[in-house]
């Protein structure tokens, strides 16, 4: 279903000039939307901390699209950053 309504934002928008930036806006949005971590992950995090473990986040993404993707999953409750 959102395959669909991404691909019908985008043929909309064929009709005005705003092509790229509205399918550009409609596929960060669509996929942000499902961006979650895989089950278990969360309950895992709480309980290393729980156990006093340090857990981090190591990437080596683009800042902007990393923030981004730990705001979808929400793992700025589970992590402090710094």
């Amino acid at each position: 279903m959102i395959k669909n309504q991404t691909l019908w934002t985008c043929l909309s928008a064929a009709f005005s000039n705003q092509v790229g930036p509205k399918c550009h806006a409609t596929f960060d949005s669509t996929r942000l939307s499902e961006f979650k971590f895989f089950p278990g992950v969360e309950e895992l995090v709480k309980k290393l901390q729980a156990e006093g473990r340090q857990t981090i986040i190591i990437t080596n993404g683009d800042a902007t699209v990393q923030r981004d993707k730990l705001r979808a999953c929400d793992a700025y409750s589970l992590f402090t950053y710094e």
